[in-house]
């Protein structure tokens, strides 16, 4: 099957590890924390986004640099785990499994709170019955097979990052900069907004998590150095241009109370048939 010699077959190409390092990045970080930081700090909530990609970019480095030297499956405990010994890269490999883990609940926290606006009726437990759902569905979709889960990344982050973009051109013509003043909250505090950097920094980790796939990427040195770097400066952009336009066009007290920020922000343009364009996109994002 997949196995020859101790090695995988490579599968992948430059722009499947393009479209999976930006699927990885874009989830909660984008379609749920938003309100919750906003409610923290206020509208400086757009500089602990620039802040948190900026922090992760030696990582981002670093993990470009040792996948293209050893293209082998495992990410960082494989690394570790030859640099510092078995028992370093076990806590390694531990507390990334743990930092996935955390992620994926954001995610599937995030599906179920979109799904409403597809599906208004869902009582609370259909909505964790829909969150429980797709979590055994991915882990399906990945046993079966990365190349046909690597595919179907590319169907769904194409149409993703067109609706963002197109939110973020929309939304800039509802822009006004007023609603950045004042530019904290009334409970502003230097720990608090670098507890929301912190919050956002765990998004950016889908950019190193591309190093667990590198032994299925066709020529390595090339594609996964590029794939992830541009991957990340896309998303880095998005990031910062999305919740920009965001704050600037969304009353405060709208965006401190809800966890799906992008739809209610533009109904007050597009009404519900926005809403759902936008939970499509919020859900495409978890899935990814």
């Amino acid at each position: 099957s997949d196995i020859q010699n101790n090695k995988l077959k490579r599968h992948l190409g430059g722009l499947d590890v393009y479209f999976i390092a930006s699927g990885a990045m874009i989830s909660s970080g984008l379609f749920v924390l938003p309100g919750i930081i906003f409610a923290k700090v206020g509208p400086i909530s757009v500089f602990s986004y620039l802040i948190a990609g900026i922090m992760i970019l030696p990582a981002v480095l670093a993990n470009a640099e040792l996948i293209t030297a050893m293209p082998r499956a495992g990410g960082s405990y494989y690394f570790v785990e030859r640099s510092m010994g078995p028992a370093l890269g076990t806590i390694g490999g531990f507390a990334s499994w743990l930092s996935l883990s955390m992620k994926s609940a954001w995610s599937l926290i995030g599906i179920g709170a979109f799904t409403i606006f597809i599906y208004p009726d869902l009582t609370e437990w259909e909505i964790k019955l829909v969150a429980a759902g797709f979590c055994v569905f991915f882990t399906l979709l990945n046993l079966l097979s990365v190349k046909t889960a690597g595919k179907i990344q590319d169907l769904m982050v194409i149409p993703l990052l067109g609706i963002l973009a197109f939110y973020i051109i929309y939304g800039g013509f509802q822009f006004e900069i007023n609603k950045f003043i004042p530019f904290t909250s009334n409970e502003f505090s230097f720990e608090a907004f670098v507890t929301t950097i912190g919050m956002v920094f765990i998004s950016y980790g889908g950019a190193t998590n591309i190093s667990g796939i590198a032994e299925d990427v066709k020529k390595p040195e090339k594609n996964l150095f590029w794939g992830m770097i541009i991957a990340f400066i896309t998303i880095l952009v998005i990031y910062f241009l999305s919740i920009f336009v965001l704050i600037g066009s969304t009353e405060g007290n709208t965006l401190s109370s809800t966890l799906t920020t992008f739809s209610i922000s533009i109904f007050k343009y597009l009404g519900n048939t926005g809403s759902i364009i936008l939970a499509v996109a919020a859900l495409l994002a978890f899935i990814t």
